[in-house]
């Protein structure tokens, strides 16, 4: 059982993810959930620039999202392994990461209950 992080997540071109980026005991159960959360924010911007609807910007928000998230998943597995047999899963880690990307548009706010209708084209709003 062994408990790392890499120094970064990005070098230019280079983008790590899953236990490339992060090893976490298995004891709490997130190790492949958080792999997968890193698959998932660098997958639709790695689709975005690679389709130039993007600029490289939204990579350069994918370490500072994920490192966060993948370190308190590694704290809270080593306190589980040290824990022994009185270790936590705590289904809420994963489920409540908040990601802060500039390059999406943040949602619009409106009164409960009132439709929102927009001009912005759907692929501008958050998804």
């Amino acid at each position: 059982m062994d408990a790392q992080l890499a120094s970064g997540h990005r070098s230019g071109r280079i983008l790590l993810a899953g236990d490339a980026a992060h090893v976490i005991p298995p004891t709490g159960g997130h190790g492949m959930n958080t792999g997968i959360g890193d698959a998932d924010d660098l997958a639709w911007k790695l689709a975005a620039v690679t389709a130039d609807r993007a600029t490289a910007t939204p990579l350069d928000s994918y370490q500072a999202e994920r490192r966060p998230v993948a370190r308190q998943v590694i704290d809270l597995s080593t306190d589980n392994a040290r824990a022994g047999a009185d270790y936590r899963i705590d289904g809420e880690l994963l489920r409540t990461a908040a990601y802060r990307c500039t390059a999406v548009v943040p949602a619009p706010t409106h009164p409960p209950g009132r439709r929102w209708t927009s001009p912005v084209p759907p692929e501008r709003r958050p998804g």
